[in-house]
């Protein structure tokens, strides 16, 4: 999609000495063209494929920009830049889904800086005196001139614990994710604040009101059935030309049911070999719908031109440069699904059913607590806080750290909701859900060159 950093700063030498010194390394990846803009005190700099979906608006007091399909309440019209500037000229300003990043500038309001309503597209935040960069990726801060890179021992315990930034701490000190579902203002005077735009409604007086505890099970089903299909046509309207990663796993396919109850023909495209469990299931659905079928294998493709050891280095360098590891490793195993260009998508969107899992289906964990939860997110991958404890230095204040970042966990758990399944559900949607699934579509949007929708 696109890799952007927004510079804010009165110091016009600086803020030109830093664009000019990440203009070359704005691309996270070959073939894509690089972009900027200039008003008053901001400048914006961006690499995007060709085809990606962006909306520009500039005049002589303002300037938005989006970056992706920032997707209207209750139907399927994509908001513009321009007029982005009106629907978030008070802020918190209105939400959006879909997924994207965008922001909206003028001298006299500042910079106003927001993304999909669930946090997947990656938005930082550091502030210094005089400005402050907003970016997809923390990677380039390095370069500007007032930025010290110090690592954040409550950021790393965090990724070491949950294999996510826990309180949106990065990895560096003083560098920020823009919460989930936040506008971000920095105004003229240079104060930043963030303000809640949406929250997923999941207290017990949402849930009374909604009554759907009070339909049957089969009416619940049918309920679930009918959001989907609205999301669906909203996000992916059958009358697109679209391409659908179906994987054989059970989301793709409860997907591609969906999208041929709407009457929509896409491409289908799977990644991996002809004789996986999953391309099989995969290509016995496409037989069945009687789609566009396609099997890419990457790896394969790789093997061909180039050194799988050193594929294996460029996906794990991508994740851990460009993502800070904020997405834990998820997504390391994809190698070769940049390399797209043989395919000839030409410019079509790609829909994923990657979030759908986590969004239908809930949590599987029975009578939680936060015990329980919290076990459950580890997983086999996450380290215990017993564990992390032993890894850390024993300095007090070190293990003091620890005991801040549990205590953070623990109260953004209780301050979810106050019905317990829907806290178990929400830490792991604005969790592990979130940055997995958020770096991984990010870093696919760039080798497609198209627009993303899942």
């Amino acid at each position: 999609m696109a890799n952007f950093v927004i510079v804010l700063d009165v110091d016009e030498e600086r803020r030109s000495r830093f664009i000019n010194t990440i203009r070359p390394h704005i691309a996270p990846m070959a073939g894509l063209a690089v972009d900027e803009r200039h008003q008053d005190h901001l400048s914006v700099l961006w690499a995007a494929a060709a085809h990606a979906p962006i909306s520009v608006d500039q005049g002589e007091t303002g300037l938005s920009v989006i970056w992706g399909e920032a997707i209207c309440p209750g139907s399927p019209q994509r908001q513009t830049a321009q007029a982005l500037k009106t629907t978030w000229q008070t802020p918190p300003g209105q939400p959006y889904d879909g997924f994207y990043a965008a922001f909206t500038y003028s001298a006299t309001a500042g910079l106003r800086v927001g993304a999909d309503v669930m946090g997947f597209f990656p938005v930082y935040v550091w502030a210094y005196p005089g400005g402050a960069v907003v970016a997809s990726s923390p990677e380039l801060l390095r370069h500007h001139p007032a930025f010290h890179p110090r690592l954040s021992v409550e950021g790393l315990i965090g990724v070491m614990v949950l294999r996510v930034l826990v309180s949106d701490r990065s990895l560096w000190v003083g560098v920020k994710r823009l919460g989930a579902g936040n506008l971000l203002t920095v105004a003229p005077d240079g104060r930043l604040t963030e303000q809640a735009q949406y929250r997923v409604p999941c207290f017990q007086a949402d849930i009374d009101k909604a009554g759907y505890d009070r339909l049957s099970f089969e009416e619940q089903v049918d309920v679930l059935a009918a959001a989907v299909d609205q999301a669906i046509a909203r996000h992916a309207p059958a009358t697109d030309d679209q391409i659908l990663l179906l994987s054989g796993g059970l989301d793709s396919r409860t997907l591609a049911g969906f999208l041929q109850r709407q009457g929509a023909t896409p491409h289908l495209l799977t990644f991996g070999r002809a004789d996986d469990l999953e391309a099989l299931c995969a290509k016995a659905v496409a037989q069945h719908l009687g789609w566009p079928y396609q099997i890419y294998d990457a790896v394969s493709a790789l093997a061909k031109t180039g050194d799988l050891t050193a594929a294996f280095i460029e996906n794990a360098a991508f994740l851990t440069q460009w993502g800070h590891l904020a997405g834990s490793t998820a997504g390391l195993t994809n190698m070769g699904w940049h390399h797209l260009a043989p395919l000839g998508l030409n410019g079509r969107p790609l829909i994923s059913g990657l979030a759908m899992d986590r969004a239908i289906c809930g949590i599987r964990v029975a009578n939680p607590n936060f015990e329980k939860v919290m076990k459950y997110e580890l997983g086999e991958e996450g380290l215990s806080p017993q564990l992390t404890r032993r890894l850390l230095l024993s300095e007090p204040s070190v293990q003091e750290k620890l005991d801040q970042v549990m205590a953070d966990i623990h109260q953004s758990y209780t301050h979810y909701s106050d019905v317990e399944i829907q806290r178990a559900w929400l830490l792991n949607l604005y969790h592990r859900n979130r940055f997995a699934r958020g770096i991984g579509v990010w870093r696919f949007s760039f080798a497609s060159g198209l627009g993303c929708r899942f």
